[in-house]
C-alpha cells in the first residue's frame, strides 16, 4: 500500500518529502519572483500557501537567485516593535549569510526610525554585500494584524517598491507577502495611504486534472485509482486540506471494498460525525464566521443567504464578502459567492447558518439604533414646539408694528398654533409608545446579555427623562408666549391711540385716512419693532419746532441699523477666523493690534463661532449706541499642543459716528 506519510495533510510539504501537486499559482508565483515583481498570497487557511511558498524558494535557488524565508510566528506577539524589527532583520542577516551583524548595525544607527533602518539595511548592507536577486518571503503575516506598530514596516514595502524608479538597485530585492489577510488589512490606519502594490497570486482548489496525478500514489489500478480520485472530489471540490485528509485517511485504514458508498462513509466519519468537531479546519471555519468575525450576525445573514441559494454578489470591497472568502467557506464562481464544497454544505447547512445567527444576534447594535431612533424622535418633536414658540414670537412683533392688523394674525396664528400643538401632542404619545418598545426589547435582552441590557435601559430612562422635560419646558414658555402676546396687543392698542392723537397735534385739520395696510415692519419679522416705536415717540416729543417721525420711517431706519450692526458682527468673526488683527481693528477701533497679532500668531487654525440673534441688539433709543448679547465660541489649534473649545457669552457695546457703526468694547469671560 502507499505511503500514507505523502499525502500531507496541515502543515507545509517541505522539499523532498510528501505529495506536492503542483498548481498554476506555482508557475504565477515563480514567474513573478524572477521578474522582480512583488506579490502576495492571502487566502484561507490549509490551502497549501507555506507549500507553495517552499517550492518557489526551491525554483528560485535553481536560477541563481537567493530566497529569505520569514515566518513571523518566529517574532512573536508579545515584543517591543525594537526587538521584533531587530529579529527580522536577524533572520535576513542569517539566511543572506551577511557580513554585517545586524543586531549591532540597528543599536549603531538608534537615532532613526525603525522603518527607515529597516529600508537603509537592506538598500545598505543586503543589495551591497550580496549582488544577486534576492525574494523575501513573509510568510504568517496576519500575526501583525495583533500587533500595533507594523503600519509602517508595510509602508517601508512600499517605499523601496515605489523607490525602483528612482534607484534602479532596488530592482534586486521583491517581496512575496503570505497569510490569512486582506491586503486593506495590513495598514491599519485610515488615514494612510492602503497596501496597494504588487501582484495577487490565487491560490485554488486542485482542479481535476491537477488531482488526477494524486492516483498514481494510491497502489491501485489505474481505473480504480481514477475513480477514487474523482469520488473524493465530489464532497472536497479539490480543496487541498480535505482532499489530503481523505486520501491519507483511506492509505492509513482501507476500506473493505473501493466503492462510491466506501468512500461516502469515509466523509462521513471524518468530517460529517462527531470526530468532524475536532477537526482542525472545520474548526477554523466555525471560529471565523462564530467567534473572529467583525460583524457575526452580518456575516452569519449574508452566508445564510448564499447557503439557501441567493445571489450574492462577490464585491471587492465588501467587507463582509472579504471575509467569508478569508475563511474559506465561500469560493467566487462567475462573479457570485458559493458555497466551497459539498462538506462544507453538509456541516455548515441551513439550520446549522440560522441557529448561529440567532445566537449572534448583535443585540446592543440593534438597541442602540433603537435608542438612537428615539432620540431623533425626541428632537422631532421639539421642532414643532421650536417653531410655534417662533412663530408666537414673531406674531408678537408683527402686532407691535402692525396695529390695525394685529388682531387678525393673532387670531390666524392661533389656530396653526393650536394644531401644531395637536401635532406636537401626538409626536409625543408615538415617543411614548416608541419608549414602551424599546423597554421591551430592552426586557428581552436581559436573558442574553444582561449588563448591555442595564447599560441601554439607563440610556431609554435618560432619552424618556429629556423627552419629558423638554415637553414641560415648552409648554411653560408656550404659556409665556401667549401672556406676551395679550400685553402686546394691549401695547399696540395703547400706542395706536397715542400716535393718533401725536397726528393730531401736529396736523389739526388732517386729511381722511387712507385704508390701514402692512407697514414694513409688518412685512418683516426679523425687526424689533418695540425699538422702532421708541425711537419714533422720542423725535415726536422732542419739542414744539421738531419734525415728526413716522413710524414707518423709524422701523427702516432701525433696520438699516440692525443690518450694519450684523455687518460688523460679522467682519469681526471673519478676522479672528482669518488670523488677522488688522481685519478685526477696523471694526474695533479699541483693539491692540501688535498684541492681538502676536496672540494669533501661536495658533495654526482658528474657528470663532459668533451667534446673535435679533432680539439681542438693543438699539438706544437715538439710534447713536447699541449693545449685543451673543454667544461665542472659540475652538483653536495651537501650533504646539492643544487647546480645548471654550464657550461663553460677549456683550459688544457699539458706536455710530458719522453714520457708520464699529465696537467699541467687548465683555467676554473667555478674553478675559
Amino acid at each position: 500500500m502507499a505511503d500514507a506519510f505523502a499525502f500531507v495533510a496541515g502543515g507545509a510539504v517541505q522539499a523532498g518529502s510528501g505529495l506536492y501537486l503542483e498548481r498554476s499559482a506555482d508557475r504565477e508565483l515563480l514567474q513573478h519572483c524572477l521578474a522582480g515583481d512583488f506579490a502576495y498570497v492571502l487566502t484561507s487557511r490549509q490551502m497549501g500557501k507555506s507549500s507553495l511558498m517552499y517550492r518557489a524558494a526551491e525554483r528560485l535557488a535553481d536560477s541563481s537567485a537567493r530566497a529569505v524565508i520569514i515566518d513571523l510566528t518566529e517574532l512573536g506577539a508579545q515584543t517591543t516593535a525594537d526587538q521584533w524589527y531587530k529579529g527580522f532583520l536577524l533572520l535576513v542577516q542569517e539566511q543572506l549569510g551577511l557580513r554585517e551583524a545586524a543586531s549591532a548595525w540597528w543599536d549603531a544607527h538608534s537615532n532613526y526610525a525603525f522603518a527607515h533602518r529597516l529600508i537603509r539595511y537592506l538598500r545598505e548592507v543586503a543589495l551591497v554585500e550580496r549582488t544577486e536577486r534576492i525574494v523575501l518571503f513573509v510568510d504568517e503575516i496576519d500575526t501583525t494584524l495583533r500587533l500595533d506598530f507594523t503600519d509602517d514596516f508595510f509602508a517601508a514595502i512600499r517605499f523601496l517598491y515605489q523607490s525602483r524608479a528612482v534607484d534602479p538597485e532596488l530592482q534586486r530585492i521583491s517581496f512575496v507577502l503570505i497569510g490569512v489577510a486582506t491586503p486593506n488589512d495590513l495598514i491599519k490606519d485610515a488615514a494612510r495611504t492602503p497596501f496597494n502594490i504588487g501582484h495577487r497570486i490565487e491560490l485554488t482548489d486542485f482542479t481535476r486534472q491537477e488531482a488526477a496525478a494524486i492516483a498514481a500514489y494510491l497502489s491501485l489500478p489505474a481505473p480504480l485509482g481514477g475513480e477514487v480520485i474523482g469520488w473524493t472530489l465530489r464532497w472536497t471540490a479539490g480543496h487541498p486540506y480535505l482532499t489530503m485528509r481523505v486520501l491519507r485517511s483511506l492509505v492509513e485504514s482501507p476500506p473493505d471494498t473501493w466503492t462510491s458508498s466506501a468512500i461516502d462513509a469515509r466523509i462521513h466519519e471524518l468530517f460529517l460525525g462527531t470526530s468532524g468537531e475536532r477537526d482542525t479546519n472545520l474548526q477554523f471555519v466555525r471560529d471565523m464566521l462564530t467567534k473572529k468575525a467583525f460583524n457575526r450576525e452580518a456575516v452569519l445573514v449574508t452566508y445564510e443567504q448564499i447557503r439557501g441559494g441567493a445571489r450574492v454578489p462577490d464585491k471587492e470591497l465588501d467587507q463582509v464578502a472579504s471575509w467569508l472568502k478569508l475563511s474559506g467557506i465561500v469560493r467566487r464562481a462567475d462573479g457570485l459567492l458559493r458555497v466551497r464544497n459539498a462538506i462544507y454544505e453538509q456541516v455548515f447547512d441551513e439550520r446549522w447558518a440560522r441557529v448561529h445567527r440567532r445566537l449572534n444576534v448583535n443585540w446592543r447594535r440593534r438597541l442602540a439604533r433603537a435608542a438612537a431612533a428615539l432620540l431623533v424622535m425626541i428632537v422631532l418633536v421639539t421642532i414643532p414646539l421650536a417653531i410655534y414658540a417662533l412663530q408666537q414670537r414673531s406674531v408678537a412683533l408683527r402686532q407691535r408694528a402692525a396695529a390695525e392688523d394685529a388682531r387678525l394674525l393673532a387670531e390666524e396664528n392661533e389656530k396653526e398654533a393650536e394644531s401644531r400643538r395637536d401635532e406636537a401632542e401626538q409626536q409625543l404619545l408615538t415617543t411614548q409608545r416608541n419608549l414602551q418598545t424599546a423597554q421591551e426589547a430592552v426586557d428581552a435582552l436581559k436573558a442574553f446579555d444582561p449588563k448591555a441590557a442595564a447599560q441601554l435601559s439607563q440610556q431609554l430612562n435618560v432619552a424618556s427623562n429629556a423627552a419629558e422635560t423638554q415637553a414641560r419646558a415648552f409648554a411653560e414658555q408656550r404659556d409665556g408666549l401667549r401672556r406676551e402676546r395679550d400685553e402686546a396687543l394691549a401695547q399696540v392698542q395703547k400706542l395706536t391711540q397715542e400716535n393718533a392723537a401725536l397726528r393730531q397735534n401736529a396736523n389739526p385739520s388732517p386729511a381722511p385716512a387712507p385704508p390701514a395696510t402692512k407697514s414694513d415692519a409688518a412685512s418683516d419679522p426679523s425687526i424689533p419693532v418695540s425699538n422702532a416705536v421708541g425711537r419714533g415717540r422720542g423725535k415726536a416729543d422732542a419739542g414744539p419746532g421738531a419734525p415728526a417721525q413716522s413710524e414707518a420711517e423709524a422701523v427702516r431706519a432701525l433696520r438699516d441699523d440692525l443690518l450694519q450692526i450684523e455687518r460688523v458682527l460679522e467682519r469681526y468673526r471673519d478676522g479672528y477666523e482669518a488670523l488677522d488683527a488688522r481685519a478685526i481693528a477696523a471694526v474695533y477701533p479699541a483693539a491692540n493690534v501688535a498684541g492681538l497679532q502676536s496672540a494669533l500668531n501661536q495658533l495654526s487654525k482658528l474657528s470663532y463661532d459668533l451667534r446673535v440673534r435679533l432680539d439681542d441688539i438693543l438699539v438706544a433709543p437715538d439710534g447713536l449706541t447699541a449693545k449685543v448679547t451673543a454667544s461665542e465660541t472659540f475652538r483653536s489649534t495651537p501650533k504646539i499642543g492643544s487647546a480645548p473649545a471654550q464657550s461663553d457669552t460677549a456683550v459688544f457695546t457699539l458706536q455710530k459716528l458719522g453714520g457708520t457703526w464699529s465696537i467699541q468694547s467687548v465683555k467676554s469671560n473667555t478674553r478675559n
